[in-house]
């Protein structure tokens, strides 16, 4: 017996439909479409995938664990990584740090990313977001790492 508390209606409604269909549907992370949930009129059942994500650790349902991230990955975009890869959620889990600090790396040089970036730094480096300050590190290793790959020997 497994004791889970603070999951959402419609993630455990999802997960039974899930356990007795196979199938799950998960809307975009709000932070890259904030409007989805308002549209209800879809007769799939359907929940965060962050809260899904979370619930198939609880459970140890590694499948489900797998398509919850892989909806994860799916809705992060250039506008949305800062705010993903320095959230709270993503401080929780390393598998999700590791994917959201690649795609970081990835689109660290795009306008949207670029110009944000200065902002979460001091953001975490006040305080403002203690839990994210293991990005952070993680972040600016890689780039150190990459520097320092890209100069050669002299």
């Amino acid at each position: 017996m497994v004791l889970v508390r603070n999951t959402a209606f419609a993630t455990w409604a999802s997960y039974i439909y899930y356990c007795y269909t196979g199938q799950v549907s998960f809307y975009p992370l709000k932070s890259k479409d904030p409007l989805s949930r308002r549209n209800n009129t879809t007769q799939t059942l359907r929940c965060s995938p962050k809260s899904m994500y979370r619930l198939a650790l609880k459970l140890k349902n590694a499948r489900l664990e797998a398509l919850a991230f892989q909806a994860i990955k799916s809705s992060l975009c250039k506008s949305n990584i800062l705010a993903e890869a320095f959230s709270w959620f993503t401080a929780q889990y390393t598998d999700i740090q590791n994917m959201e600090l690649d795609l970081l790396m990835e689109f660290r040089s795009t306008p949207e990313v670029s110009s944000r970036l200065e902002r979460m730094t001091e953001a975490v480096s006040r305080g403002e977001k203690r839990y994210a300050r293991v990005m952070l590190h993680a972040f600016l290793a890689r780039l150190t790492q990459q520097g320092m790959g890209s100069t050669g020997t002299q």
